[in-house]
């Protein structure tokens, strides 16, 4: 089991990796709603171990090294304030935070392809969604927008004194 955070346009979506070792077989899922992790421990566990899972018992996190239903909901409940100064910190739209043997690694821009995230988001929504974040919240106005008076911007838009009136001169 590993844990990730996926950050994803200033969202925060945690998620977790799962492999069972099963008679040479190596299932394995990513996992973004406890429910999800509850399918996989239903797929490819037996009785004795699902029950254990499900009950809160410490068998489950000796004899697995990783832990129950209770403390998996804990994990997904979780709101990821915390992370979302990365966004801005790093000007990215995307990054992972990544769990292994008690390490955490943050990568920025990681292609979330391998994780499944398509599962979240097809690629037209991520495309927006992506677009819309560049666009509205890492822009930066380099130049300041200059202050005109009416007078300057009325000339600059090719209007002159007689735009709006008639001239009486020509009044016959």
């Amino acid at each position: 089991m590993r844990k990730y955070i996926i950050g994803f346009c200033g969202k925060i979506y945690p998620a977790i990796w799962l492999r069972a070792n099963l008679y040479g077989k190596t299932p394995e899922s990513f996992c973004y709603s406890v429910k999800e992790v509850d399918e996989f421990i239903k797929s490819y566990y037996d009785e004795e171990d699902q029950s254990f899972y499900f009950e809160t018992c410490p068998k489950w996190k000796k004899r697995f090294g990783i832990t129950t239903h209770n403390e998996f909901s804990a994990y997904f409940a979780l709101d990821g304030s915390e992370y979302g100064k990365y966004f801005q910190e790093y000007k990215t739209p995307i990054f992972v935070i990544k769990e292994t043997a008690k390490e955490y690694f943050l990568i920025i821009n990681e292609s979330l392809q391998s994780i499944g995230f398509f599962r979240l988001f097809d690629t037209n929504s991520a495309y927006q969604e992506i677009s819309m974040f560049l666009g509205n919240e890492l822009v930066e106005s380099t130049r300041p927008i200059p202050r005109m008076n009416d007078e300057v911007k009325i000339s600059s838009h090719g209007f002159d004194k007689f735009s709006f009136r008639k001239d009486k001169e020509k009044i016959c």
